[in-house]
């Protein structure tokens, strides 16, 4: 019986001190205090930006398999949707995509950054090496694509490690300001209501600094001259 006792109370003991190791794990996990936190936060963060990417390419799918061309989406969001050609071509419309219409949390965007407000710009004025047919000078090779300029460093490298897309050295644009020229000259790029499409392309993936992009449907680059870390996705590759 003494024997019996013994083992008994020995396993409550090792069940009390698993507990206690089990709760102050859920309680670092739960604080995202240390570094372990800040990676956990930050991949989170990384799969929401991803994910919404993905809703995107969803949504126009369904719109040009209904018979919307691509040149006509236009992604006005519901504070103007008065102005959209109409409902159906309306990415975040009920009647057309029927997506909801999001900016990036403002715990993703870095608050020095061009675009602290978490906007994202969706284009056709780019085409990424190698993604569909690469058409030189000319609108038939570009790319629908949205543009996150801003992001805090480590969410881009989360994204960036999981699509095996290498941080260091980060892939960097150069000559042209991809990511601050986005922001403060965006009536130029963005595909709503009023966009003119362009009659050639900004090529990402073609250069040396960036070359590790060809091919790849999103990423992260660094904008140097604008000390932007920008985030990118293929919503549809022609």
């Amino acid at each position: 019986m003494n024997n019996s006792s013994g083992n008994v109370l020995f396993l409550i003991l090792i069940a009390v001190a698993l507990f206690a190791a089990l709760s102050y794990a859920v309680s670092k996990s739960t604080h995202g205090t240390g570094d372990g936190g800040e990676r956990e936060s930050s991949l989170m963060q990384s799969s929401v930006i991803q994910q919404y990417g993905a809703t995107l390419r969803g949504a126009t799918a369904r719109m040009t398999s209904a018979g919307i061309h691509v040149e006509d989406l236009e992604f006005n969001p519901p504070s103007d949707f008065a102005s959209l050609t109409s409902g159906e071509v309306g990415v975040f419309h009920p009647s057309g995509g029927m997506v909801v219409h999001e900016m990036a949390p403002p715990v993703m965007m870095d608050a020095t950054a061009h675009n602290a407000g978490g906007m994202w710009v969706y284009t056709m004025n780019f085409e990424v090496q190698n993604i569909g047919t690469s058409v030189s000078s000319s609108l038939d090779g570009n790319e629908v694509m949205a543009f996150l300029v801003g992001l805090k460093k480590p969410v881009c490298d989360q994204i960036n490690a999981r699509l095996g897309i290498p941080i260091s050295p980060y892939p960097t644009v150069s000559g042209i300001t991809y990511g601050a020229d986005l922001i403060s000259n965006i009536d130029t790029y963005f595909m709503d209501d009023n966009y003119t499409p362009p009659s050639s392309e900004i090529i990402i993936g073609g250069g040396a600094g960036d070359s590790a992009l060809s091919g790849t449907n999103e990423g992260c680059y660094y904008e140097s001259s604008g000390n932007d870390y920008v985030y990118y996705s293929v919503i549809i590759g022609r």
